[in-house]
C-alpha cells in the first residue's frame, strides 16, 4: 500500500480525464467512515434506552407495584419507585453509576455498585438474593442491564428505575 505522500502525487488517467487518485481513496474512506459512525450511533442509542414499556400514565398505587415474579425484573417510573420505597422500608437501593457519579449525589441509603467496574459481578454475588432491590443509574440504561444480570444470577425481587437519578431526585426522594 503506498504511503500518503505517494497517494497525493499519483494520478489515474481515465479516458482523457485526469482524476486524482487520492480523491478516489478519500471518497471510499468517507463512505466506510459514515457507515461506521451510523452503526456506532445506533448502538449507543440502543444502550442508553431502557427496555421499559411505553404505556400511558403510570398508576403509582401500591396495588400496581406487585412483587416481581420469581427471577423477573419490574421496570418502574420515578413516582412508582418513590411509592415502592415508602411502602417497603426494607428495600435495598443499588446505585450502579460510577463512583465519580455517585460522589456528585445519590439516593439516601443507597449502595454504590459500579456496573461498569471490573468487580460488578463479584459485588452482586455477595448480595442476598432473597431481598428486594431497587436499581438505578443516571438515565435507566445501565440499571436495566444490571437488573437483568441480577435476574440471571438468581435474584428473586428486582425493580429497575427506568428514569434514572435526576427523575428520582425530582419526585422528592431524599438524596445525599
Amino acid at each position: 500500500m503506498p504511503n500518503q505522500a505517494y497517494i497525493f502525487a499519483t494520478f489515474k488517467i481515465r479516458k482523457q480525464n485526469i482524476i486524482p487518485f487520492f480523491l478516489l481513496i478519500r471518497i471510499r474512506t468517507m463512505k466506510i467512515l459514515n457507515h461506521f459512525i451510523l452503526i456506532a450511533a445506533v448502538l449507543i442509542s440502543i444502550s442508553c434506552k431502557s427496555d421499559a414499556s411505553k404505556s400511558g400514565e403510570p398508576d403509582t398505587t401500591t396495588a400496581n407495584l406487585v412483587t416481581p415474579s420469581q427471577n423477573s425484573v419490574k421496570n418502574v417510573s420515578a413516582e412508582e419507585a418513590k411509592t415502592l420505597m415508602l411502602d417497603n422500608p426494607e428495600i435495598e437501593i443499588l446505585d450502579v453509576r460510577t463512583p465519580a457519579e455517585y460522589g456528585t449525589g445519590h439516593l439516601k441509603k443507597s449502595a454504590n455498585v459500579d456496573f461498569l467496574g471490573s468487580e460488578f459481578l463479584k459485588n452482586i454475588e455477595n448480595l442476598d438474593r432473597n431481598k428486594t432491590y431497587l436499581v438505578y443509574c443516571a438515565v435507566g440504561g445501565r440499571s436495566s442491564q444490571a437488573a437483568q444480570l441480577m435476574q440471571k444470577h438468581g435474584f428473586n425481587s428486582v425493580y429497575n428505575s427506568k428514569e434514572g437519578f435526576s427523575a428520582l431526585k425530582k419526585v422528592g426522594i431524599e438524596v445525599d
